[in-house]
């Protein structure tokens, strides 16, 4: 994989004060990610650029997902493109 370069920008969500069953942390993961992928996939990079959208896991479990924009032809290939 390419690296990088360029800015960052990271979202969380974050529930304080209350228990969240894993059910319902898994729902929450699920729909946080599927919303943000769609509005990825709307988006045009243009011919020779491409989004790569890829889980992130920690211990097994997938925490988030890891989006980057990248040359169309780093991209191709890969698991998750979405661009």
């Amino acid at each position: 994989m390419a690296h990088v370069k360029g800015p960052r920008q990271e979202f969380r969500v974050v529930v304080s004060g209350m228990e969240v069953p894993p059910d319902l942390q898994e729902r929450l993961n699920v729909a946080i990610q599927r919303a943000t992928l769609e509005v990825f996939a709307d988006l045009d990079f243009g011919g020779d650029r491409a989004a790569v959208a890829l889980p992130l896991e920690v211990k097994g479990q997938t925490q988030g997902i890891w989006i980057a924009q990248v040359a169309r032809k780093d991209a191709e290939g890969l698991v998750g493109g979405i661009g």
